[in-house]
């Protein structure tokens, strides 16, 4: 894969470098906020603990998201623009190496876009409820710690299993980048700070 490096000059000459990664980023930002909702839970704190849940669930989606893109583009897998669709030709790209694991997140999705865009409602239908309109109501009586520890580890399964099928990395380590971009300044005679 082709890699970009961008370097800024202070005006004291200095050679000025960050590495970033939003899918990797939004991965730790949403493990910051369980814990944080976790916290909220033991001090009996509903409010800030449904409002760490919601910031949870849009960061980990964020993180789907981004992965699935990222396989998109290096496997430059069928364009399309439904976030369903790019999931379908990930698993089947990744089936063709090896057996993905059945991963249903349906109620999670919903509820992200219940949260993403206020006012909305969505139909929802599963084997024990058919025909359920959700919403907003519907995030505060289902979005809770352990239904969204149960999803991160189905879908960490999933993304792990994809990402190994199709030899895609599902995190960025931006200090390997980082010490990376340092060996290229010194290959370019540019002394180190």
């Amino acid at each position: 894969m082709k890699q970009k490096f961008i370097f800024e000059f202070a005006p004291d000459g200095n050679v000025l470098f960050t590495a970033y990664c939003l899918r990797t980023d939004s991965w730790h930002d949403y493990l910051a906020f369980i814990v944080d909702a976790e916290h909220s839970v033991a001090t009996n704190d509903l409010r800030n603990s449904n409002r760490f849940l919601r910031a949870a669930l849009i960061c980990l989606f964020a993180h789907i998201e981004g992965v699935v893109n990222e396989i998109h583009k290096q496997r430059k897998l069928p364009k399309t623009r439904r976030f369903s669709d790019r999931i379908s030709n990930v698993e089947q790209a990744a089936n063709r190496c090896s057996q993905v694991p059945f991963v249903n997140f349906n109620l999670e999705k919903k509820l992200r876009d219940l949260i993403a865009h206020p006012g909305i409602c969505k139909p929802f239908s599963e084997k024990a409820n058919d025909g359920i309109i959700l919403d907003q109501n519907s995030v505060f009586e289902h979005l809770s710690i352990a239904n969204l520890r149960k999803f991160e580890q189905q879908i960490s399964h999933w993304l792990d299993t994809v990402c190994a099928n199709l030899k895609v990395p599902r995190f960025m380590d931006t200090r390997k980048r980082c010490d990376e971009a340092i060996e290229l300044l010194k290959e370019l005679g540019v002394p180190e700070t």
